[in-house]
């Protein structure tokens, strides 16, 4: 099945640069590619090169004052402090930079890759050093000016770590503002987006300290291509900073608003490195591609029943349907608590 936001960046730096934003299956089908299994390179966006600060041809404008602050979610770990984040300007040919909600004020992240309105600027690689720093923040407030469909990649930083990458959950305030919560080992990642949106495609990097606070955290994915490009739908299970280093599977229930239900078998895809308390299950990519919309209308309903070595823990959550296009995140609850790593 095609994964378009789930999987880490191959690696290969694609050639050629389009004249115009992708048809929305393009993007999906290069992200595919992209993020099969390689979790040492980092998600990028637009014409598929890997990004930095020197462009074919972009200049980020956005407004620098009167911003206003989005709430802050509570996670068990630090929280972001209260920063005003206005997004930046969606107009003209270049794209808009990801607000971050930075300690020390709103900063814009590293302009990456793009296709954009009728221009694509394809770059390369940056050093991590290069990227603005927003601390060991968590959740990060970040600010975008149009709802889209999102990949954020924590790969290693400057400390040297390279065993893998790790995804982000992402939870929106509305349609402009996000929350984004870290996973994978404490670590000074070198972060990444990606965001498809009304406009084009545009990505972007920043420096992210990650830290632990010794309680697990889940969150299912819901990643939807529309119904003129197939109708493709993955279904992906992120457990982070708990014991899930054994035999791990799980399955899940989908209800929507409708009461319509439907379950997927999810098998694992990824456990990283060994003892990183880290797993992700998806629909195995043999699996008949089946759109989880054409239930009914979301909000979605989850019930996750995961097995670990054995032992089976209920987890339950909800995804709204808002604030993202094409999928989001719905965060869990699980019922025992899962493991804690040790």
């Amino acid at each position: 099945m095609t994964d378009p936001l789930q999987r880490s960046l191959s690696g290969a730096v694609e050639a050629a640069t389009p004249d115009s934003a992708p048809p929305f299956g393009d993007v999906l089908e290069r992200h595919a590619r992209r993020r099969r299994r390689t979790r040492g390179a980092l998600a990028v966006g637009a014409a598929g090169a890997a990004t930095a600060a020197v462009a074919v041809a972009v200049a980020v404008g956005g407004p620098d004052d009167g911003r206003t602050a989005p709430p802050i979610a509570t996670d068990g770990t630090d929280s972001s402090p209260v920063v005003e984040l206005t997004p930046n300007s969606a107009t003209g040919s270049a794209p808009p930079a990801l607000v971050l909600g930075a300690p020390g004020g709103a900063v814009d992240a590293l302009q990456g890759s793009y296709c954009w309105a009728n221009g694509c600027g394809d770059m390369v690689l940056p050093k991590a050093e290069d990227a603005p720093d927003v601390g060991s923040v968590s959740p990060l407030n970040v600010a975008f000016p149009r709802p889209g469909q999102w990949s954020i990649n924590l790969r290693e930083g400057t400390d040297g770590r390279s065993c893998a990458s790790y995804p982000a959950l992402i939870e929106p305030d509305n349609e402009t503002h996000l929350q984004l919560t870290p996973s994978g080992p404490a670590a000074n990642r070198f972060a990444s987006y990606f965001v498809y949106a009304a406009g084009g495609d545009t990505s972007g990097f920043w420096r992210w300290t990650v830290a632990r606070d010794g309680v697990p955290l889940s969150w299912m994915t819901v990643t939807q291509n529309s119904p003129s490009s197939g109708g493709m739908t993955d279904l992906t299970l992120v457990i982070d900073d708990a014991a899930v280093d054994g035999d791990v599977s799980a399955e899940v229930t989908v209800e929507a608003a409708d009461g319509a239900t439907d379950t997927f078998a999810l098998s694992e895809v990824d456990q990283h490195c060994d003892g990183d308390g880290f797993v992700e299950l998806a629909i195995p990519e043999d699996t008949p591609e089946q759109r989880i919309d054409g239930l009914g209308p979301a909000p979605y309903d989850y019930r996750v029943d995961l097995t670990v070595d054995g032992q089976t823990y209920t987890g339950t959550g909800s995804w709204s349907g808002q604030g993202t296009e094409h999928g989001g995140d719905a965060r869990l609850t699980f019922e025992p608590a899962l493991p804690a790593l040790r």
